[in-house]
């Protein structure tokens, strides 16, 4: 019995060792699960109550930034493409104070210059 529990003691602290790394590395490689479940959640929603149909948006997709923008946002944002504007870039982001989970565009990029 003693021998057991040793055993599953054991295997369990390995199992623990290697899921550590490996779940950093997909954050590290894939972004935070949490951030585009958000995004992907809050960011439709939002762009719906503006008024904005699937019929006025190119491209609609969650993305994960390089470098970090603004720590009152998550992380990954939003990017969205309208069709009458394909030259302007959308960034809309989540709000992590204030009204917990409220979508706001974060800022506009033009492919000559950005705008704020």
């Amino acid at each position: 019995m003693q021998k057991k529990l040793i055993f599953i003691s054991l295997i369990t602290v390995v199992v623990i060792i290697a899921a550590i790394p490996a779940g950093f590395l997909y954050v590290l490689n894939n972004g935070n699960p949490y951030t585009k479940y958000i995004a992907n959640k809050h960011v439709p929603a939002y762009l719906e109550e503006q008024g904005y149909t699937d019929r006025e948006i190119a491209d609609a997709h969650y993305v994960e930034p390089k470098h970090l923008i603004n720590r009152d946002f998550y992380h990954g944002h939003y990017m969205v493409v309208f069709k009458d504007e394909r030259d302007i870039t959308y960034y809309y982001g989540v709000t992590k104070k204030g009204e917990r989970g409220k979508a706001v565009l974060r800022e506009r990029y033009s492919s000559s210059k950005w705008c704020y």
